[in-house]
């Protein structure tokens, strides 16, 4: 069942919408289990109520880490319904991570599960939080993570730290908490109120934490955006994105205002995906490029999965610039996905050293504005997030022509693998710190599958020399995997290159890596 009506811009109207309109049809799918639109609207009211219970209320900043699946999206339902801020954590994440994240975030209370991916995520926590394993449930005073009061487990647990919650029934009367109350609670919830703050690696150590709204995410990703979002069309989308990354949120909410069903893993594997596209009847492959092509890399998708059919003609689609380069579709978390060529932005090219607006065909630095732009980043003042006039600088160069969008690269450091951004700076304070490193320096190079992969140079403080192996232990036990380098590389102090400024000369130091690892290949 479809609807054309206007979208829906708020969580708590979505989903009362999406249970009246679609009820009992598939909203999630997994190898072992599903979930209706109707099961979804009953259990994050269920948790919602809890939630009121325990405090949450309009603004609250709650965290969810857990894996991807029908637990999360009802954990996302039932805090924004209420008008809490869901923010959502990678399971990638390490501890110093996850624990810098919730600093960050100011977040007041987390969501999460006594297992995590077949681990014990109730002693990565305690590795997490100093001083969770003493404390009582909702009495924690941390410093590390100063707002932080309580701890709720999906799950049944010992620790006297876990306030317990449950997806199959309403709080206890004594708590006053009911159905009326509830609805009173959405009424007030309205399109300006923050939805969510998505963390991603930004050009510091610390993630940005990128603000929007119910309005405008709804809005994005309602059919009448058209911003390519495959759940914007009927049909069951093998969505292989975590949910807790833009990508997937986008596909949550666009399929609870279409009614589209969403195939997915809590893993990424290749057989499982075929298996559950076939037997589920995929329509059509949600996923970033290169994690798709490191997933599955050459077969053929249509084939493995006869019932995926093809997609409508998507509106950046056009012809090779006079340059050749073919025009694209550019997303970011900050504009919540694709901005090129979607209505409702606007978009120029300007000199990223001047700020002067350039012509078409000149290559610069794109800038963008409209309705689906970030509310702002998390305590970034606004003045230094966006332009006098409203623009956001992307980062990314190219240029364009004819009305088309050409991407050309990107003017910050940031790197791009597997469908995800690492900030250098963050690998490099976690190299730092290790013994015998005086300083390194963290690129991305090319990589055929990845996009980009990791690779580091370091410099050692003394004569003896480094152990890279320990190195890249040590990046694996704080750093998500996709962050790790692939490759370390040791210069010695008089190799490293100065500017005339007498710092490190970072575009000759990236060429002496390409050269001693062109070398020793």
């Amino acid at each position: 069942m479809r609807s054309d009506e206007t979208s829906p811009e708020t969580m708590p109207v979505a989903l009362r919408r999406a249970a009246s309109l679609f009820g009992d049809e598939d909203f999630i799918v997994m190898p072992d289990r599903r979930i209706s639109f109707s099961e979804l609207d009953l259990a994050s009211r269920n948790l919602a109520m809890q939630l009121l219970a325990m405090g949450v209320g309009k603004g609250t900043r709650v965290g969810i880490h857990l894996v991807t699946g029908p637990e999360w999206a009802v954990a996302f339902a039932a805090i924004t319904r209420v008008g809490a801020v869901a923010m959502p954590f990678s399971t990638l994440y390490r501890p110093a991570e996850l624990r810098t994240a919730m600093r960050v975030g100011d977040v007041a209370l987390l969501v999460a599960a006594p297992t995590v991916l077949g681990k014990d995520n109730e002693a990565f926590l305690e590795e997490t939080i100093e001083g969770l394993a003493t404390s009582d449930a909702g009495g924690l005073r941390v410093i590390d993570v100063p707002f932080l009061r309580s701890v709720v487990l999906l799950g049944d647990s010992t620790r006297n730290w876990a306030v317990q919650a449950s997806l199959t029934r309403a709080p206890h009367a004594s708590s006053h908490i009911d159905e009326e109350l509830l609805k009173a609670v959405e009424a007030e919830v309205s399109p300006a109120d923050w939805l969510m703050v998505m963390f991603t690696s930004g050009t510091t150590a610390e993630p940005r934490a990128i603000i929007h709204s119910h309005g405008a995410a709804m809005r994005k990703t309602s059919p009448g955006a058209d911003a390519a979002l495959h759940a914007i069309f009927p049909g069951r989308v093998l969505m292989l994105m975590p949910f807790f990354w833009i990508g997937g949120i986008q596909e949550i909410l666009s399929a609870l205002q279409t009614g589209t069903t969403l195939l997915t893993l809590e893993r990424l594997d290749a057989r499982s995906a075929l298996e559950l596209g076939q037997r589920e009847h995929a329509t059509s492959v949600m996923g970033n490029s290169k994690a798709l092509q490191t997933l599955f890399g050459d077969a053929d998708l249509a084939r493995a999965i006869p019932s995926i059919r093809p997609l409508p003609s998507r509106r950046w689609d056009g012809p090779a610039s006079s340059k050749m380069d073919m025009p694209t579709a550019l997303g970011m978390s900050e504009t919540f996905g694709p901005w090129a060529a979607v209505p409702g932005f606007e978009y120029r090219v300007v000199d990223h050293e001047s700020g002067q607006v350039l012509s078409q065909g000149e290559e610069g630095e794109f800038e963008v504005r409209g309705y689906g732009l970030m509310q702002g980043i998390y305590k970034h003042q606004r003045e230094a997030t966006f332009e006098p006039d409203g623009y956001f600088r992307t980062g990314d160069r190219g240029y364009l022509e004819n009305g088309f969008v050409y991407f050309k690269g990107r003017i910050r450091d940031m790197i791009k693998t597997k469908g995800a951004n690492v900030a250098p700076a963050e690998v490099e304070e976690v190299l730092n710190a290790q013994p015998g490193v005086r300083v390194s320096f963290v690129f991305g190079l090319p990589h055929e599958r990845y996009g980009e992969e990791v690779v580091a140079a370091v410099v050692r403080d003394g004569k003896a020399p480094l152990n890279v192996d320990l190195l890249i232990a040590d990046c694996r036990r704080e750093l998500s995997s996709y962050k790790v380098p692939s490759t370390i590389l040791e210069l010695e102090p008089d190799e490293v290159p100065y500017l005339p400024s007498s710092k490190p000369d970072r575009r000759a130091i990236k060429h002496l890596i390409v050269a001693r690892r062109d070398r020793q290949r």
